[in-house]
């Protein structure tokens, strides 16, 4: 059966399912009546317990026997009371003795419903109270929760209530598996969800009542979340779901949340995320705010378990000032840019330049950033595909500068593909080479530009002879050397050895000789620089070397 009593242990039944049940009062003659007070003991509370278990008195009894009493003396109303309520919770008595008793004060008077809102609490029944002023209507309810404040009632038994009401809700919502049973079974299970359907209904409604008799009473969402604020995230997030299906916002609950501290505004995330609220809802309540807050609420996002993938799924959805906000946070928590950057990698360009502008706001060296695509560059190509192996015209020409130097079938051009694009911007629209991985931008034509091929292939080169080193040399080269510069005096200097040259200068080097030589660009001496590009060239293994050196590089 769907869950219909979850109050805590010594707090009373609580049941969704008998919600809001009128206990008409019966008429009962006056000299039956009589009997009935002359036999009561209201000596004590177990006394009159015990009378009203005698007497056998029936839920619709309650009302015209607490009348009569009450007449005589208010001191054992109150005691008569306090009997009720201990008889409902006996074998002989029932959860509608008790209701039968708040019914029977709502339509006194105020000095009634606050005695009886006292005898529940002395009866240690708060929560049991609120349930029944959830039952009232709204207009009813209003008058009761101000007399249950007035009577001494807290705002700590009124949590406690929602937290039952939000768990009768996500338990009987939460979709269950179909199964397999037979018609019988399925007669039973149906029985069950309409019953369930019954019970949310009225615990979202007793909610909605609860919630507008405490802006009646003066409790505002303030003073909720204060108290609230004292619990732990997990008992939180029934309270957050009760709340929340009151009609409070995400929004709303966080911006509390805030003015009491970081701490207490972390607790509320996760209690919002265990609420099954969406992490979206998190961050764009905090797109725009300080960045400490920004830094809190992804510390909670990640203690409840949310992935960098999970967060920046939703954050790329966020204005480009919003996204920068949580990518630095995430960096700040320890994040790594290469992690970072995987996430958002099937974004579109813009999205990616907004992370990196994101990155590198705070100190992210570029060095470091193009160290981490290279780093994830497989990863980031399994996401796009968009790339493909040499050509065969690109591996003949490649072949007349390298020979065997490189292995040509494990170089893969990176081409119209988001990757390629973000690694040329990141460089100044300049075509980039991570390893075996040519990233030439989308709207470079390689076929009019090979020249660029073999400078990038000389890259890969560098890569087979010292390593992923080469690529922060490269951008050393480009940032604090001499870049792209080759003069005479730097060729004179090098004097034949390759390894004087800065990483793009022998690229400069291997790029102009081949283009001098076998480009047609007539305005290139290449033979100047035929000596140095030799040294990446290799013959082929096994075959003798003078015939392709009368083909290559060093003829």
């Amino acid at each position: 059966m769907p869950n219909t009593s979850t109050a805590p242990s010594g707090r009373g039944a609580v049941n969704f399912a008998t919600a809001g049940k009128v206990i008409a009062p019966v008429a009962i003659k006056p000299a039956k009546l009589a009997t009935m007070v002359q036999n009561l003991d209201l000596k004590s509370i177990e006394a009159g317990a015990r009378s009203l278990s005698a007497i056998k008195l029936q839920p619709r009894q309650v009302s015209p026997l607490m009348s009569d009493v009450f007449k005589g003396s208010q001191a054992n109303a109150l005691t008569l009371s306090k009997a009720v309520l201990k008889h409902a919770q006996s074998s002989p008595g029932n959860e509608d003795h008790a209701r039968a008793l708040f019914q029977w004060a709502r339509q006194e008077g105020r000095e009634q419903r606050q005695m009886v809102c006292q005898a529940f609490r002395q009866a240690k029944l708060d929560v049991v109270a609120v349930h029944h002023i959830a039952e009232l209507t709204q207009k009813d309810a209003r008058s009761y929760m101000k007399d249950y404040f007035e009577a001494g009632g807290d705002l700590k038994s009124v949590l406690q209530w929602l937290e039952i009401a939000g768990g009768v809700l996500r338990q009987n919502v939460e979709p269950k598996k179909e199964g397999t049973a037979g018609d019988a079974v399925k007669w039973v299970e149906n029985k069950v969800k309409e019953v369930a359907g019954k019970v949310v209904d009225a615990a979202k409604n007793m909610i909605n009542t609860v919630a507008d008799a405490l802006k009646a009473a003066g409790k505002s969402l303030a003073h909720v979340v204060e108290e609230a604020a004292k619990w732990t995230a997990g008992k939180l997030a029934d309270v957050v779901h009760a709340l929340i299906n009151a009609g409070k916002t995400v929004a709303a609950l966080l911006a509390e949340a805030v003015k009491l501290g970081l701490d207490t505004m972390e607790k509320f995330v996760k209690a919002v995320l265990a609420a099954g609220r969406t992490i979206l809802s998190v961050l764009e309540w905090a797109a725009g705010k300080t960045m400490n807050v920004v830094n809190a609420v992804m510390k909670a996002l990640l203690a409840a378990g949310r992935k960098v993938a999970d967060v920046l799924a939703q954050a790329i959805k966020l204005a480009s000032h919003a996204l920068k906000q949580v990518v630095q946070a995430l960096y700040k928590l320890g994040k790594k840019v290469g992690e970072i950057l995987v996430s958002v990698a099937s974004a579109a360009v813009s999205i990616t330049r907004t992370v990196l502008e994101g990155l590198f706001a705070i100190g992210v060296q570029l060095v470091d950033a193009v160290a981490a695509i290279c780093t994830n560059v497989v990863v980031i190509m399994e996401v796009f595909g968009g790339h493909r192996p040499l050509n065969a015209e690109e591996t003949k020409e490649a072949r007349k500068v390298f020979g065997w130097s490189i292995p040509l079938e494990r170089v893969k051009l990176a081409v119209a593909s988001v990757p390629a694009d973000v690694v040329n911007w990141i460089n100044g629209n300049r075509t980039v080479t991570t390893m075996y991985v040519i990233n030439f931008a989308s709207w470079v034509n390689i076929d009019q530009n090979m020249h660029t091929l073999i400078h990038e292939l000389t890259h890969v080169w560098q890569a087979t002879t010292v390593g992923p080193v080469y690529m922060v040399e490269a951008i050393c080269s480009q940032l604090a050397g001499r870049g792209y510069n080759v003069t005479d005096a730097d060729l004179a200097r090098a004097n034949g050895d390759f390894n004087k040259l800065e990483r793009e200068q022998q690229a400069v080097v291997v790029e102009n000789y081949w283009w001098g030589r076998f480009g047609g660009n007539a305005s290139i001496d290449w033979k100047k620089y035929q000596a140095l590009a030799a040294k990446v060239f290799k013959p082929q293994p096994r075959i003798a070397s003078a015939g392709l050196r009368t083909r290559g590089a060093a003829a």
